[in-house]
């Protein structure tokens, strides 16, 4: 086994790196490091050269992505959990405590443009053409304008919500844990089709074209049609699941609070491949360079060949991960639950 240690610097944080026997892959190098604090336990929104990042304890934080360097802080919630959108020149976010409502932030500055505050906590929220959905964890949905945050509409999903919404064209995806899954119109809120999901759903859904994978909490995966809603297939895995799924050209990629990582065809939904990784997984890895790279909860990073499943290297963080991890450009960013937020190098 190859090792290869590096000391983040301005923490006690060591970074373990290891490469596995018979691979020939060489070991990844971190970027760069930040220290930001507090827990991160939601995915950083990426776009051009701007990493937005959001704090459990209400900060977002905006790092330069080239170089590690953090550009703006500001903290307009008691608390972050749920991952920003970044739209043009805005960024869209919401709070997890009551109050602290849907907002819109600029993106240069930082600086709070509009906000609407409602009773009750949030828990996702997308861009959808003009518009802004946002849900909370009651079950009411609500459609912003984007500019202003005037109200369009507000609808109930008589269920917890507890995932963010996924936007089409014209059309909202509202993931419920109440055994539902809801499609509604952007234009009035007026509901488009329904189907049960057992157990709930997990995550949010992925859309690919005209077909809608969707994981349930009880172990199913089903791909439904995008116009009606209507099952193409599915498939039981006997796992639990917490994360939705990630969609690449080898498939489907999905991970379990049973520590495992599968592919599946997508066409189908036969299962190509499943590796145990012995630890809890509750977020989706990212696709990069021909590895599926997922983080766990006890803090470490894991690449696996997307052909085989096999184990490429391994890289042991300062904190559990819990936020998914994203891709961008060759490179890997993923945080951890101490506050750290890492960009490694993909193959």
């Amino acid at each position: 086994m190859i090792w290869n240690l590096a000391i983040a610097v301005g923490t006690a944080a060591i970074l373990v790196a290891s490469a596995h026997p018979g691979s020939a892959v060489e070991i990844p190098a971190v970027q760069w490091h930040e220290d930001l604090g507090r827990g991160i336990v939601a995915a950083p929104c990426v776009d051009g050269d701007i990493c937005i990042v959001p704090v459990v304890d209400g900060k977002i934080v905006a790092v330069d992505i080239a170089q590690g360097r953090i550009r703006w802080k500001r903290k307009p919630v008691r608390s972050l959990v749920m991952s920003p959108v970044l739209v043009g020149e805005g960024i869209y976010a919401a709070g997890a405590h009551g109050r602290d409502g849907v907002f819109r932030m600029d993106r240069s500055s930082g600086r709070v443009l509009w906000r609407v505050s409602r009773e009750g906590a949030f828990s996702g929220l997308c861009a959808v053409g003009k518009a802004v959905i946002a849900v909370q964890t009651g079950g009411v949905i609500i459609c912003l304008e984007q500019e202003t945050g005037d109200l369009r509409w507000s609808r109930s999903a008589s269920s917890l919500i507890l995932s963010s919404p996924v936007a089409l064209e014209s059309r909202v995806l509202i993931p419920t844990i109440g055994d539902s899954l809801y499609c509604f119109a952007v234009k009035d809120g007026g509901m488009v089709w329904g189907v049960e999901i057992r157990g709930g759903v997990a995550g949010s859904p992925v859309v690919v074209e005209d077909t809608l994978f969707v994981v349930g909490q009880a172990g199913g995966i089903s791909a439904l049609s995008v116009e009606d809603g209507t099952t193409l297939w599915h498939r039981e895995t006997g796992d639990h699941f917490v994360a939705g799924p990630v969609c690449g050209s080898p498939g489907l990629f999905l991970v379990s609070v049973e520590g495992r990582i599968r592919r599946l065809d997508s066409s189908g939904g036969d299962t190509v491949w499943c590796r145990n990784l012995g630890t809890v997984l509750r977020a989706p890895p990212a696709l990069a360079s021909g590895e599926v790279v997922a983080g766990t909860v006890a803090g470490d990073l894991v690449a696996l060949d997307e052909g085989t499943g096999e184990i490429r290297w391994e890289m042991s963080l300062h904190g559990g991960i819990e936020a998914p991890v994203v891709e961008v450009g060759g490179w890997v960013v993923v945080g951890t639950d101490r506050g750290d937020l890492y960009a490694v190098s993909a193959h």
